[in-house]
């Protein structure tokens, strides 16, 4: 005799959202996912922080700067704005081990201050994110950590996302994409999350001289100056797709330094080096007797041509040669490329043709290379 079963279809996506299981809305959205893709997207895996730096473990011009100009970078990727006539100062502040106000073990925060001052500072900070066209019809979410030596309980503080399309793109200013709601700051450290959608660039044309021009500036901005005396503080700052946040993104110092080698590209720093003898290039030749010509490759491809950022003065670098030296008067920048830039020095005589090398001989002795946006 033969026994036959049969069982009706079972569809276990159903069933198992039939389980009385606890889970909130985006558990139930991760299981009713229908791929491997739709899953990474819902849980936000991989890469997540599009903000270079957000940590502000990376220093690479110095880690205190007193009011250089009206806008200047101080950690790597972040420019600070102050009003012409005011005072600002940005350091870099470390956290205490161990502690548990901000999760996650930073290492360091942005401390921006006009102490002293009068009332007459914007407290404000940005970053320019390259490749606009990324974010176009976006929702993104940005969050970050921040508080004040005073409280700022008037909600005149607020993050603006502008769209800017390079040189003969059009619109030819930044365009608001988005901007946060208005936030106040108090005395201990607070957590922050807004979530934003960016609009689209229908219409809109990425300039001549292509994407990497192009930008979303992410800035904090005030409605009016703040106090005197009064300082920002701010730790781990991340913008990432989506409308939510997950926990900040944390890359390894080696890694983050190269993604801030793009922008800026610190070749000598004096400073860093006990004798303030930092060796710098390479074999190099006297091209004639005064003039020695250096080609330096940069550690990857920077996002423009970079400009020469050095600092200089009398017998701030030496050459080295035939077992003796000589002071360098002038370091002028030839060619530059995103891959090589030519730089050549001049005052230090020698004989056509010899071999030498070139140190740093001061403290303040600073050669780097520059590709990061304007304000």
């Amino acid at each position: 005799m033969t026994v036959r079963v049969t069982k009706p279809a079972l569809n276990v996506r159903e069933k198992l959202t039939e389980l009385d299981l606890p889970k909130g809305n985006h558990g139930t959205q991760v299981l009713k996912s229908n791929s491997l893709k739709e899953t990474c997207d819902l849980v936000g895996s991989g890469r997540r922080n599009l903000l270079i730096n957000g940590g502000f473990d990376v220093w690479q011009r110095g880690t205190t700067f007193t009011t250089p100009s009206a806008h200047y970078y101080a950690a790597d990727r972040w420019q600070i704005y102050r009003a012409s006539s005011s005072l600002t100062t940005t350091t870099r502040e470390s956290f205490n081990v161990g502690q548990s106000e901000v999760p996650g073990n930073p290492r360091h925060f942005m401390r921006v201050s006009n102490v002293p001052d009068a009332d007459g500072t914007w407290l404000e900070i940005a970053q320019h994110i390259e490749d606009v066209t990324q974010f176009s019809d976006k929702w993104v979410t940005l969050s970050f950590w921040m508080r004040a030596n005073k409280p700022q309980e008037a909600q005149e503080d607020y993050w603006t996302f502008q769209y800017n399309f390079g040189s003969g793109g059009s619109p030819s200013s930044d365009y608001q994409a988005a901007m946060t709601p208005k936030f106040d700051i108090y005395t201990e450290w607070r957590y922050y999350e807004f979530p934003v959608y960016l609009a689209d660039i229908q219409g809109k044309t990425i300039g001549n001289d292509g994407v990497h021009t192009s930008s979303l500036k992410v800035q904090l901005l005030r409605q009016s100056a703040v106090a005197a005396d009064t300082y920002y503080d701010i730790a781990n700052v991340q913008l990432e797709l989506g409308r939510g946040a997950t926990p900040f993104e944390n890359r390894s110092y080696g890694e983050e330094l190269a993604l801030c080698q793009r922008y800026y590209h610190l070749y000598l720093d004096s400073d860093t080096n006990s004798s303030n003898q930092a060796p710098t290039t390479p074999a190099i030749v006297y091209n004639s007797t005064s003039l020695i010509w250096c080609p330096i490759q940069h550690p990857l491809p920077m996002r423009i041509p970079p400009s020469l950022d050095k600092v200089e003065g009398s017998d701030y670098y030496r050459v080295f040669y035939r077992n003796s030296n000589a002071a360098v008067n002038a370091i002028v920048l030839s060619r530059t490329s995103p891959l090589v830039t030519e730089i050549y020095f001049t005052g230090a005589s020698g004989t056509q043709g010899d071999a030498c090398w070139l140190r740093g001989n001061h403290a303040d002795a600073k050669i780097g290379f520059d590709a990061e946006y304007g304000w």
